[in-house]
């Protein structure tokens, strides 16, 4: 059997030590932690006060004011690094075959997101629930942002494959983070 080869021609990345593959890397050599006070929302009643966030991001100066607006940060996240990786690949999607180019992203939704939509849920009803919030939330909505914007149309299959085992991931979260939670409530855990 013939095993299709694949080729890894660029590299993006946005993470808590650099927004850029050359910005991460020097960081990472220089062992930088990512590592510091929570500063997207107040965690004084928290007892965890620090967190691995990403810093200094504009989202509005990477992608169209639109995308940016109707997404949230993971998909932001996404779109920056998958465009440096079509720069640094010197892909141009107008020369290319799109059915032979595919993305694949590794994701998990934020919990603040959906926090806020459920209470909006809750206290105001359905009719007030953002409109774009379940494809803003599912598992795939990165990969499907970066192919509507480039225009790629390989990976449908992938993607549910893909999504399948997000929530086999999101339930093992939700079965860790409930463990957490009961062992707090009994007394178990600080």
């Amino acid at each position: 059997m013939h095993t299709p080869r694949v080729v890894v021609t660029g590299l993006g990345t946005v993470n808590p030590i650099g927004n850029s593959v050359p910005e991460f890397w020097k960081n990472a050599l220089a062992g930088t932690s990512g590592i510091g006070t929570i500063t997207r929302f107040d965690a004084t009643s928290f007892y965890v006060k620090c967190a691995a966030e990403v810093k200094n991001f504009d989202p509005y100066a990477l992608m169209d004011p639109k995308i940016a607006d109707r997404n949230p940060r993971a998909v932001h996240y996404s779109l920056a690094a998958a465009k440096e990786a079509m720069a640094q690949a010197g892909i141009d999607m107008s020369r290319e075959t799109p059915e032979r180019v595919g993305v694949n992203v590794a994701y998990m939704s934020e919990s603040g997101y959906n926090v806020k939509q459920a209470e909006t849920l809750a206290r105001r009803g359905p009719r007030r629930v953002d409109p774009l919030f379940v494809a803003r939330i599912g598992a795939s909505a990165p990969a499907m942002q970066i192919g509507m914007v480039y225009q790629l149309t390989n990976q449908f299959e992938e993607a549910i494959e893909y999504y399948n085992k997000s929530l086999e991931i999101a339930k093992e979260i939700g079965n860790r983070t409930l463990e957490a939670m009961t062992l707090h409530r009994i007394g178990m855990a600080p």
